[in-house]
């Protein structure tokens, strides 16, 4: 092969433009004219005829199918978490809750002028003395407190019960 077609067959393999023929010729003129050739392109076909003397050993397809036999009863399957889908309901109804009071507020506001920082500035406190407030809020607090500790017990009798049918489903 002549080093100008040899020197434009290098390029369009470099670009991705060869052909399965043309990468053939290719490789032959690499052997026969190393040369003309670049040391990135003796490197890659030096390695790809390499790699045709690999051969994996007579064992390796029927150890292969018989580990895929092993593992294929055991696919991993995600199990359902009550906690996660717990959290997730939660925010998702305080963000309705949320988005429900707020275009609630702004549908009963007579005067839609007004925005929602104004009405909420002009709005007057509930207790004229902090101390009365403090205790309130401190109240309310605890309410919350003691609801939580509720809900808590509750997810963590929902964990326990995940889990064992977990450790079931896993022993079949």
């Amino acid at each position: 092969m002549e080093f100008e077609k040899f020197k434009y067959l290098e390029n369009k393999y470099w670009k991705g433009e060869t052909t399965i023929d043309e990468e053939a010729m290719l490789q032959e003129a690499v052997t026969m004219n190393p040369e003309y050739a670049s040391p990135s392109l003796k490197a890659v076909f030096g390695y790809s005829s390499n790699l045709k003397e690999v051969k994996l050993p007579e064992q390796f397809e029927a150890d292969f199918w018989n580990r895929v036999d092993e593992e294929s009863g055991t696919a991993k399957v995600i199990p359902f978490r009550v906690d996660a889908f717990i959290r997730y309901a939660a925010v998702g109804i305080i963000l309705l809750a949320l988005s429900f009071s707020i275009g609630h507020f702004l549908m009963n506001n007579d005067d839609h002028t007004h925005t929602m920082s104004s009405s909420l500035a002009t709005t007057e406190d509930t207790y004229q003395n902090p101390k009365e407030a403090f205790e309130e809020a401190k109240k309310a607090l605890l309410y919350a407190s003691v609801q939580m500790k509720k809900g808590t017990s509750k997810v963590n009798e929902l964990k326990r019960l995940d889990q064992t049918m977990s450790a079931i489903e896993s022993r079949h």
